[in-house]
């Protein structure tokens, strides 16, 4: 068995065992908006409000089911599976002892690792797909939407009371949206980084987020060109039968 067919059988496996939620894209982008929700609505630094900490857990169970699903979707490894499930174990009981002990719930490095992997894993899926589909187009949406998250994330990790990363303090529902309006190149006007490392990261996210576009569209258009082609050509050979005929 050579390399290639190696490599091949093992692909067919790890979709084999994944074949119920493999490339389902529409359930990940609703989660994926519903942890954007969330993320925009529950400030991680607020104490004292049960209701506020409660929604603190649940975010960390929305983003862990939805990173799971993500993996889960673009056929990962059982490794990476087992690795990701450890690490939101970890990240959610993390939070459940924050609101026990009265501490504010910031989303740890380890998300931020595993949030930073989440858009690769899509986009290496994505790149397999061998003819455009709905879930083709939905997966580069959720690829897209999950690199502002995870740029979300850092941008939130380097938020610290000396060093703050708008230089004033700032609750951490402005991260998603300042995360979004950088990767959209939107442009800034409520929300400036000041830190010299906040200002590299949004000017990378920016770059990250046009090149994504260029790069992701270039290859929808020639997967799909390349599928059309075939079909154009078999409805003029059809046409000219039909016109022979009469």
């Amino acid at each position: 068995m050579t390399d290639a067919e190696a490599g091949n059988n093992t692909v067919e496996q790890i979709e084999q065992h994944h074949r119920p939620v493999v490339d389902s894209y529409l359930s990940l982008l609703i989660l994926i908006s519903i942890t954007f929700f969330l993320l925009a609505t529950v400030d991680f630094g607020t104490l004292g409000s049960v209701r506020t900490e409660v929604a603190q857990v649940a975010v960390s169970l929305v983003t862990a089911m939805m990173l799971m699903l993500a993996l889960a979707a673009s056929a990962a490894k059982r490794r990476t599976l087992r690795i990701a499930a450890a690490i939101s174990v970890v990240t959610i009981a993390g939070a459940f002892i924050a609101t026990l002990t009265d501490q504010a719930a910031h989303p740890g490095i380890l998300w931020l690792l595993l949030v930073a992997t989440a858009p690769i894993i899509v986009m290496r899926r994505i790149a397999q797909h061998e003819t455009v589909t709905t879930e083709t187009v939905l997966g580069a949406v959720c690829a897209y939407l999950l690199i502002a998250l995870a740029f979300s994330y850092a941008f939130l990790a380097l938020d610290r009371p000396d060093n703050l990363f708008f230089g004033t303090a700032e609750p951490s529902t402005a991260y998603p949206y300042f995360s979004l309006v950088t990767i959209t190149t939107l442009g800034y006007g409520d929300l400036n980084p000041v830190t010299e490392l906040g200002r590299i990261l949004s000017g990378s996210e920016a770059v990250l987020g046009s090149v994504f576009l260029v790069i992701g569209v270039a290859r929808l258009v020639s997967l799909w060109t390349r599928d059309a082609e075939p079909r154009r050509r078999g409805l003029l050979r059809r046409r000219d039968s039909e016109s022979t005929e009469e």
